[in-house]
């Protein structure tokens, strides 16, 4: 299963938030944006509770729309309060909010907002790749250490 990852946003950078969508999914990533996946009958906050807490990172686009935006703060509140990694792109002119402070950010370009979003994307990948590895480093030890259990068994 594809490594998920909630982007909170505000519906005016819906454009830009497609984009980022795009690229995310070129790079083997299940991106997730609530608009783009209507669940009707569901109750829209136990919808977000949900999707963030089944993703792996969380990409928040916080820009002056998202700023005022009461879904994308109580967004980032659930994803805090959850222990996501955060990783937020911020417009320049808006501070990052006061309870992620502290947290590097990256700023958007929004002259070419593209480079921002394609090198989180990279950065993301990245993160995939390395889990990835790691989950076949681990899968070698414990075959390694299967052969040498039942290597010992058949020599008594």
């Amino acid at each position: 299963m594809a490594t998920k990852v909630f982007i909170s946003h505000s519906m005016k950078n819906i454009e830009l938030v497609n984009q980022a969508k795009a690229m995310l999914e070129q790079k083997g990533l299940n991106a997730y944006v609530a608009v783009s996946e209507p669940e009707p009958g569901q109750k829209l906050d136990e919808k977000i509770v949900n999707h963030i807490k089944s993703s792996s990172y969380f990409l928040l686009l916080y820009t002056k729309d998202a700023e005022a935006s009461p879904w994308v703060n109580s967004e980032l509140g659930i994803a805090v309060s959850m222990n996501k990694k955060i990783i937020p792109i911020i417009e320049e002119g808006v501070q990052l909010p006061s309870i992620i402070s502290g947290i590097e950010y990256v700023k958007l370009d929004s002259i070419n907002p593209e480079t921002c979003i394609q090198g989180v994307c990279d950065y993301l990948s990245g993160l995939m790749a390395s889990k990835d590895e790691t989950k076949i480093i681990v899968a070698a030890i414990l075959i390694l250490l299967g052969i040498l259990v039942l290597a010992s068994i058949l020599s008594e």
